[in-house]
């Protein structure tokens, strides 16, 4: 244990940190403690062992006053070679405060110098070679040597290893939801991060376009654009045409309504049928509502025929078999345009 002098304006006491201490007492009197110095780690408790301690690698002041302590409790690890010193002032006697410090030299046992300069804060470690100064930084490999650090342009150059052997892999990951995938770059020859634009499960268009004859061509993206109309319930798709594929009859009466929506005013339609001797009567309607129906052509051919009808614009259209005639199957198909 530090031994403690006469109660002065302030004492001076040194603590030898190679010898290891829990809450090791002093009876001293003071209000106020300053850390003049400490090259390891110590902590400090006033009047009660039982009170928190104080890190006196981070405090380097502790004022009381108006209260005095009367005692003092030092706690350390063995650390050979390293001290710690502390003054110790009381009735407002004593105030201690440390000087500004500008440009701190290191230097080693060879004489080598470091500098933290005072305006950038930064350490500046210099090796001269001659009359040149060269700026070198180390890093243990592991096994007690080291090695200079290197870089490449104004890169740093680092290597992760799993061993003395195997370098680490860095991958860079996205989560898909449920798991981590692996993002990936296009090629060797291009290492840039491939990106792929989906719209559920479908990829988004990209190609190559070239505005003007001689022109490099570029990447593009694809966007499809789609006109909707009210269809007086709902949203639908506005088409610039409509087909409405084969469809087949084998009884009289009205097919299906086709309701075109924005409606068409040129019609192009066909019948085939397998009749003999007598003609089928085909007709095909058109209706503004739906409801209300209108004979816009018809055809009474054997075999197949093809007909236009043009500036009779409405929006729903359906055929209507009258008559078989002696056919047993007819099939027939619209076309429209705007």
């Amino acid at each position: 244990m530090a031994e403690a002098e006469e109660y002065k304006k302030y004492q001076e006491l040194t603590f030898d940190l190679g010898t290891a201490r829990t809450d090791e007492e002093l009876e001293i009197s003071g209000d106020f403690i300053l850390v003049e110095y400490l090259d390891g780690s110590a902590s400090i408790k006033l009047d009660n062992p039982g009170h928190d301690a104080i890190d006196l690698s981070r405090i380097k002041q502790i004022k009381t006053a108006p209260q005095k302590f009367n005692k003092i409790y030092i706690t350390n690890t063995a650390q050979s070679g390293k001290t710690l010193k502390l003054l110790i002032g009381g009735a407002a006697s004593f105030t201690a405060e440390t000087t500004s410090i500008g440009n701190v030299i290191i230097q080693d046992a060879d004489g080598n110098k470091a500098k933290v300069d005072s305006t950038t804060n930064a350490l500046l470690v210099k090796e001269v070679t001659g009359a040149v100064e060269t700026t070198k930084i180390q890093a243990e490999d592991g096994t007690g040597a080291y090695d200079e650090i290197h870089r490449t342009g104004n890169a740093l150059d680092v290597n992760l290893k799993t061993s003395d052997v195997d370098l680490a892999t860095a991958k860079l990951q996205g989560y898909d939801g449920s798991s981590w995938q692996n993002l990936i770059v296009e090629n060797a020859t291009n290492p840039n991060l491939r990106v792929v634009l989906y719209d559920d499960g479908n990829d988004v268009t990209t190609g190559i376009n070239a505005t003007n004859d001689g022109e490099t061509p570029v990447g593009v993206l694809g966007v499809a654009s789609l006109l909707y109309g009210y269809n007086g319930s709902s949203w639908d798709r506005v088409r610039l045409y409509w087909d409405s594929g084969n469809i087949s009859v084998t009884a009289t009466g009205a097919t299906s309504a086709i309701d075109t929506v924005i409606g068409f005013e040129k019609h192009t339609w066909t019948q085939v049928n397998d009749a003999s001797s007598t003609a089928p009567d085909i007709r095909l309607q058109g209706s503004i509502d739906g409801t209300n129906w209108f004979d816009l052509d018809t055809s009474t051919a054997i075999g197949s025929e093809m007909r236009h009808v043009a500036m009779k614009p409405v929006r729903y259209i359906r055929f209507n078999v009258v008559s078989l005639g002696d056919a047993t199957s007819i099939t027939v198909r619209y076309f429209g345009i705007r």
